[in-house]
This record gives structure tokens, sequence and C-alpha cells, in this order.
């Protein structure tokens, strides 16, 4: 990958974004309901009233209209305002933003200090004893709901043994991280030891690992130095897009923790009918998809510089 192609992906980036939202708009459509059926179910509003929310809100244009209005709002860095509060949907945004953050990055740590490891001692010695453990231990993470794991985590460690908050994000303590980082990267510690395990036996069985062993190098060296950085790649790989998901935010998980970040304002968009905060998320995570895609695929070429001749 040269530079030119690393311009030719930037340069598809806009028409991406704008396809993404489009799809999304479209869709929210689709969804029975708006912002003021919404409003006016809790407030008991007069149909005066609620025929100007719709215009205020300009729910009584055309689709179409709509959509091309919110892009021409978008290139102003105008988002909207969340109805019955006044409050700016990026100011809320950004103010969720950081807890999101905090938690992705305990949840990928996490995973990683958990997954990494383990795959590389069940990579190493297969059909051992501590591989089947830890081969069945991931399954069993793997086929947990994550929700049902959360209120687990939970009444055990919260109600049980009060070692932890039950729920918030409180004023930004560690404290209040703890269960909903576990909980969060649980799964993803689980799906990257197999990862990991699968990519190793592959190099392991090799025949320039043979030739290392041949030569009197170490096992140390042999499993670090010739099978970690060649059975890396696709590791990276699922790695990029499992923060990449941790740091679009979880629904789940935050709406179980009543966590206050970037997930559990989705899922009030979109109970809401509040299409300008689903589009501002959507918009987001599809930055962050492309940009994270875009860094491993550079990364790929220092990780194997063979790949170079391919482009």
């Amino acid at each position: 990958m040269n530079l030119t192609d690393i311009l030719k992906r930037i340069f598809i980036i806009p028409p991406t974004l704008v396809g993404v939202l489009a799809i999304t708009f479209f869709l929210l459509q689709i969804i029975p309901g708006n912002p003021v059926e919404r409003m006016a179910g809790e407030r008991g509003v007069t149909a005066e009233q609620k025929l100007e929310l719709t215009k205020q809100y300009g729910l009584d244009k055309p689709v179409m209209e709509r959509f091309f209005l919110y892009l021409s709002n978008l290139s102003q860095g105008k988002f909207g305002t969340i109805p019955g509060t006044g409050r700016s949907v990026l100011e809320e945004f950004l103010d969720r933003l950081p807890n999101t953050i905090k938690l992705a990055l305990a949840a990928f740590m996490l995973s990683v200090f958990i997954g990494l490891p383990s795959g590389i001692i069940c990579g190493y010695k297969p059909g051992s004893t501590i591989d089947i453990i830890f081969r069945s231990i991931s399954t069993i993470f793997q086929a947990t709901p994550v929700f049902w794991f959360g209120l687990a985590a939970m009444y055990i460690m919260a109600y049980k043994f009060r070692l932890f908050p039950p729920s918030g994000s409180g004023n930004g303590e560690i404290k209040y991280l703890i269960l909903p980082a576990i909980t969060l990267g649980i799964r993803p510690a689980a799906f990257l030891q197999r990862i990991v395990r699968s990519s190793l036996l592959e190099v392991m069985n090799l025949d320039y690992i043979r030739t290392a062993r041949a030569k009197g190098l170490s096992e140390t060296v042999v499993l670090i130095i010739h099978g970690l950085r060649n059975a890396i790649i696709p590791v990276v790989t699922l790695m990029a897009v499992d923060l990449g998901l941790l740091l679009s935010g979880s629904v789940i998980t935050e709406s179980v923790f009543h966590y206050r970040g970037i997930g559990s304002f989705i899922l009030y968009g979109i109970q809401n009918r509040i299409y300008t905060i689903v589009l501002l998320t959507t918009l987001f995570t599809t930055v962050l998809f492309m940009i994270v895609n875009l860094l491993t695929d550079i990364f790929y070429i220092f990780a194997n510089p063979k790949l170079q001749e391919t482009h």
C-alpha cells in the first residue's frame, strides 16, 4: 500500500458516509412514530400544539427534503436539539463520549490481557489439559448472552458481596467501570483466545518453524520471534474490529448497568424516535470503523513487507 492507495481510501470516505446516512435515515422512517407523537403522548398536548411542534422539527416536509435538509445542517455543524430538553444533540454526545472511551479501553485491555496469553498457551500446547480447560471456558463465555452475564455479575459482585456499585457511571470513578468492563470484555477475550490459538497452530506446523528448531534455537525464540510474529496478522484484524465495536458503544451493556455512554444514548434516540441522535452515532461509528480499517491495512504492510508487492 502506497500513498496513492491511502489517498484513494480517504477519498472514498465522504460518499460512503453519505450512503450510510441515507440508508439509516430512510430505515428510520419505517419505524412507526416520531418525536412529536412521543411528546404528545407524554404531555397531552393539543392538536394545535402538535401541529406547531411538527412544523418546528420539520416533520411536515417530504422525506427527501428532510434528508437533504439534514445533510445541509450537518455540513454546517448543526446536529439539532433533543426534543423536550432543548439540549444540543452534539453536546450530549460529547458529554457521554469520554465514559464510552474509558469503558471501551478497559474492556479492550481486559480482553487482550486474558485472550492473548491464554490463546498462546493453547496454541503452543494443543490437546493438553490446560488447552481443554481454557477452550471449554471460552466456549461458555461465547455462548453466554451479554445481558445474562451482566445481570449475573451485578447480582454476585454488587448485591451478594457488595464489592462494586450495581449500576450508574458515577463521576468517573473506577469502581463504576469494573463490572461493565468485565461484562463487555469477556466475550471478545474468548473470541481472541480462539483466533490466537488457531493462527498459532497453523504457523507452528510450517517448514520454517521446523528449520528454526533444527538450528538449535530455543523454544522461546521460536515461539516469539518466528511463531507469533507471523501469526499476529489475523489477530490484529480481530483486535481492531473489537476496538471499533467497543468504542462505538455497547447498547446492551450500558443499558444493563445504566451506564451513561454512547450505547445508552443510541437506545434513548431509538426509543424516543429522535433521528438526529441515531444519525450522529451512526456517523461516528462509520468514521471510526473506516479509520480503524485503514490503520489496520497500513499495519499489515509494516508487519509483512511482502504484501507491498501486491500493491
